[in-house]
């Protein structure tokens, strides 16, 4: 999401958090500060906490569930009741003596 089409709260969220995730990968990394140039590794933390910042800021999509079974179908099954159940049942007893 470009940061011009956001209102300035929002982008003011999106500073604030780029600063956080920006301190907490100096504090991560600071071993590799040792070893790579000071402007580099500053350079290199800046790009990555935009990248990280921006990545979290985007609205995620609604999950799309299947949609559910219409009435049509609920009615297509034949609901038999329990007495009709019962009266089945005697009338099979009944035949099988």
């Amino acid at each position: 999401m470009p940061e011009k089409q956001l209102s300035k709260k929002a982008k003011q969220y999106l500073k604030e958090g780029r600063h956080a995730i920006a301190e907490k990968l100096e504090s991560t990394f600071s071993e590799y500060r040792k070893d790579a140039d000071e402007k580099d590794f500053k350079k290199s933390i800046k790009k990555a906490s935009k990248i990280l910042s921006t990545s979290v800021a985007l609205p995620t999509e609604k999950p799309v569930f299947p949609a559910k079974k219409d009435a049509q179908s609920a009615k297509s099954k034949p609901v038999v009741k329990k007495a009709a159940k019962k009266a089945a049942k005697k009338a099979a007893a009944k035949k099988s003596k």
